[in-house]
């Protein structure tokens, strides 16, 4: 057989794979040997309003795929009327910390509850609010202030009803969807999750909560030997730092805006930063600090990392905004190759064009170098590249429904694994 003949048939071989004209016996590549649900009791088993929910996770030798482990959550409750919600069963929680067996802070999310609430507002597709909603205790449509599903909504005292809320939203170790959580990272670690004081304070209204009663629901897997002996053997080599885990995380702080004026300097020091985002409440303690304001129907806003301005140019309407915020949540109309993977609210839910709804204004900026989806890509900031939020001539601001205001800068972190020991880098 000639060389060009030899050539045509690898030629032909190659373009069989992209034609899928390939018949041969599949092959599995994966190194799990055993995959298991496993439960993760807190230090009580029954909790009230303002308590701190502490768990010491056990899940042992094993890896956590993260974006399907969740919290269980179990309410007793009694009902004064029919109750009503801005938001979900994440109210519930105003911080979420982890934290390494070996001390080391892992995450340490502040407003975690308002974080929640964005989240679902914008990093959320239609399709999955519609699965979320039953199992988090949502309303039907997001930002509206409505009966929560899976309440009893008659009036009484004894009622009970569960939940399942995934731990993606409230932490970014379990968000990660391209490296399981290695034991040499979870197994020990220490999970806190703080209660807000009242049910007013987490939105929820005609409820008296008598008890939160939660488990930790993780999604285990066992490798196989030779898989996790190498790991072992890695995260033992102190030299080349262990076994490192990639996620992200929020630097969250709050202010009081004044003289329908916002300049925010955020002082968080990061590496990697992926998006900067800020919302107003008319308070920032009773129901309506979920309720996220318009700055008004002319302003100028614009965000900026030392000398670098994103965008070049200072935005001045509603609408312009929330283009923007969809791309800082990578939901923009056509934004990558392949349909976003999130969609959130319409711009008709934004702006004070439809003041009925109008409360889920989400200010956010992306702060990634790259547009086309590129990870890891992000504005570095320090005391010299402070990133700043700025606008002036906003209408709303004005003490009563831009009153208080939250920021959020989402960066990555980097936790290096050594056996029982860990180093966060930020």
């Amino acid at each position: 057989m000639s060389n060009e003949s030899e050539n045509e048939m690898d030629q032909v071989a190659a373009y069989r794979h992209l034609n899928s004209l390939v018949y041969a016996r599949p092959s599995s590549g994966s190194l799990i040997s055993q995959r298991t649900q496993k439960l993760s009791y807190p230090a009580s088993l029954s909790y009230t309003m303002g308590n701190t929910i502490q768990f010491v996770i056990n899940s042992g030798a094993e890896s956590v795929w993260g974006p399907s482990s969740y919290l269980k959550l179990a309410m007793g409750y009694e009902n004064t009327a029919a109750p009503t919600i801005v938001g979900s069963m994440f109210n519930l929680f105003s911080q979420a910390r982890l934290y390494h067996r070996s001390g080391e802070l892992l995450e340490q999310v502040l407003f975690a509850d308002v974080l929640s609430n964005i989240k679902l507002r914008y990093a959320t597709s239609y399709s999955d609010y519609q699965k979320l909603k039953y199992l988090i205790g949502a309303t039907n449509v997001p930002g509206t202030n409505t009966v929560p599903l899976g309440f009893d909504a008659t009036i009484g005292p004894n009622k009970t009803s569960s939940f399942n809320l995934p731990l993606s939203i409230l932490f970014g170790v379990f968000n990660n969807h391209s490296q399981y959580i290695p034991s040499q990272l979870l197994a020990g670690a220490r999970m806190e999750l703080v209660l807000n004081p009242s049910e007013v304070a987490s939105g929820l209204t005609n409820v008296t909560i008598n008890s939160v009663s939660p488990t930790l629901s993780l999604d285990c897997a066992t490798l196989y030997d030779a898989a996790s002996k190498q790991i072992l053997e890695e995260s033992a080599d102190v030299s080349e730092s262990g076994i490192q885990f990639t996620y992200s995380t929020y630097f969250a702080s709050q202010f009081t805006p004044t003289g329908q004026a916002l300049n925010i300097d955020v002082l968080q020091s990061a590496s990697i930063t992926e998006k900067v985002f800020v919302v107003g409440a008319p308070s920032n303690d009773t129901a309506t600090k979920y309720n996220f304001k318009s700055l008004g129907s002319a302003y100028s806003l614009q965000a900026r990392i030392g000398s670098h301005y994103l965008p070049i140019y200072a935005i001045q309407n509603d609408n312009e905004s929330f283009y923007q915020t969809q791309i800082a949540f990578n939901g923009a109309y056509n934004q990558y190759s392949s349909a976003p993977a999130q969609t959130g609210v319409s711009v008709e839910y934004m702006t004070v064009a439809s003041p009925a709804d109008a409360n889920n204004a989400v200010y956010a900026f992306s702060l990634e170098k790259s547009g086309a989806g590129v990870a890891l890509s992000g504005e570095p900031t320090n005391n010299s590249r402070i990133c700043n939020i700025a606008c002036s001539g906003a209408s709303g601001v004005d003490g009563t429904n831009f009153k208080f205001a939250t920021v959020f800068l989402q960066y990555v972190r980097v936790a290096n694994c050594m056996v029982d020991s860990c180093v966060v880098d930020r």
